[in-house]
């Protein structure tokens, strides 16, 4: 028998090189409209994440192609058994390039491709069904709150973290570190299955100990005028199996 791999953090995190406009400015074009991006610090987020769990519990595909990289990780010959599934990556807004809005990830030919929400949710439900121990999937990225929603609509037994409208970079960077320091420090305790909903608060407290204020940011925050939000995480409540009501907490 083949001993299962138990990993506590899978990560993907996916920035696609922009384009320069000559305006001067960076982004892709998707379907005759432009997208403006920026680059996300996800060297940080990664090392944040793997100093906060030990090797042999994290595995981390930098630069990942979706949904390739993850199928192969847990479908693969060495496939891993992961508790949780972490996206770091850009999210789109509903009603500017999709009705639902969605994700950027990378295709094969390494460009820019805004993932709907549908198509994304149906990577992911194939991901969960292949493998059982998911209970919960974190997502680090800007409006990803519908694809939470749809995620949990389809499988209500596993916990779903995001971010409702924008967030700062280094705010979601707190809460993933808050996140992953926790379940880290249990595992050092010998407990591997600590409870998601702990280490959920915890991530929490350290958003806030950090200086970040719940709501969507103001569009230029360093500019000191009056009050700025830095991001509204959201957690919605896994639910048994033959469920399909959804709890969530603000």
């Amino acid at each position: 028998t083949v001993e299962k791999r138990q990993y506590l953090v899978l990560g993907l995190f996916c920035c696609p090189k922009p384009k320069a406009f000559p305006d001067g400015r960076k982004g892709f074009e998707y379907e005759g409209k432009r997208f403006l991006l920026h680059k996300l610090d996800l060297e940080v987020d990664m090392r944040k994440v793997t100093s906060s769990l030990p090797p042999g519990t994290r595995e981390i595909l930098p630069a990942a192609l979706f949904p390739e990289d993850m199928l192969r990780v847990l479908k693969g010959p060495s496939r891993i058994y992961p508790r949780v599934l972490l996206f770091s990556a850009h999210g789109v807004p509903a009603g500017r390039l999709l009705k639902a809005g969605g994700l950027i990830v990378e295709n094969s030919a390494g460009k820019p491709e805004v993932m709907p929400t549908d198509e994304f949710v149906e990577h992911l439900l194939q991901m969960v069904k292949c493998c059982e121990a998911i209970e919960c999937v974190v997502f680090s990225t800007c409006f990803s709150d519908l694809i939470a929603l749809e995620l949990h609509r389809r499988i209500s037994h596993v916990m779903v973290i995001a971010w409702e409208g924008q967030v700062l970079d280094r705010a979601a960077l707190a809460f993933n570190e808050g996140f992953c320091d926790f379940l880290g420090k249990q595992l050092q305790k010998g407990n591997m299955c600590a409870s998601l909903q702990l280490a959920y608060d915890e991530a929490g407290k350290r958003f806030a100990k950090d200086g970040f204020r719940y709501g969507v940011p103001n569009p230029n925050p360093d500019t000191g005028r009056g009050s700025h939000f830095d991001g509204a995480h959201f957690k919605i409540d896994a639910t048994p199996r033959v469920s399909k009501s959804a709890t969530a907490a603000f």
